[in-house]
């Protein structure tokens, strides 16, 4: 164990963090996928397809290393892995609405279950605290992992309202969900990421 000014850090190891960074850039790499540019795939192809199908498998790869992750170890992680979580969050999204014919959007929530993920990860932010040793003298004040889990419920309720899970999105559930996705913004990633950075 890492005891960093009294407390009782575990430091994430290198691997699963680099995994993550790898995983995050793959989908940024194949998330073109999800564009309806008519110049970006030849309609003879299956590349569209392919990189679909290489995005739903990084993201669900991503999901599975970072729900092995101890709330202890949240600490040692890099801003960048939290910048990730919402990159990822939002390319689920668009997996579970994109219209393709050659697309089985129910695929996404048989790979994925972005409810318990979701849950997993609102229940370890509120954990990190306590696990981490962060506050030795039994404060009330706010850590940032708790405020992190407060955004995280806000993604739960919001991800149960688009009904998802339960039926393949439609084009109006998309554009209604893009007006509740305001809260994805840059300014709120900056907010949400400003305690690490000050």
């Amino acid at each position: 164990m890492l005891a960093i000014y009294g407390t009782n850090i575990v430091p994430t190891s290198e691997p699963e963090t680099l995994l993550m960074e790898i995983h995050d850039t793959s989908l940024q790499i194949h998330e073109v996928a999800l564009s309806h540019g008519s110049d970006i795939f030849s309609p003879s192809s299956n590349q569209r397809l392919e990189s679909l199908y290489a995005c739903l498998n990084t993201a669900s790869s991503w999901v599975s290393i970072f729900l092995a992750i101890q709330p202890a170890q949240y600490v040692g992680l890099p801003t960048s892995t939290f910048a990730q979580f919402v990159h990822l969050f939002v390319t689920i999204y668009r997996l579970a609405t994109f219209e393709d014919s050659s697309w089985d959007r129910q695929l996404v929530r048989e790979t994925i279950d972005v409810t318990n993920f979701l849950e997993v990860t609102e229940r370890n932010l509120l954990l990190v605290k306590d696990a981490a040793g962060l506050d030795k003298n039994g404060s009330a004040d706010v850590d940032i992992f708790s405020i992190f889990a407060v955004r995280i419920k806000v993604f739960k309720i919001w991800w149960a309202g688009t009904n998802l899970d339960g039926s393949a999105g439609t084009l109006e559930e998309e554009e209604a969900a893009d007006r509740h996705m305001e809260f994805l913004d840059e300014e709120w990633l900056r907010d949400m990421l400003g305690p690490w950075n000050e």
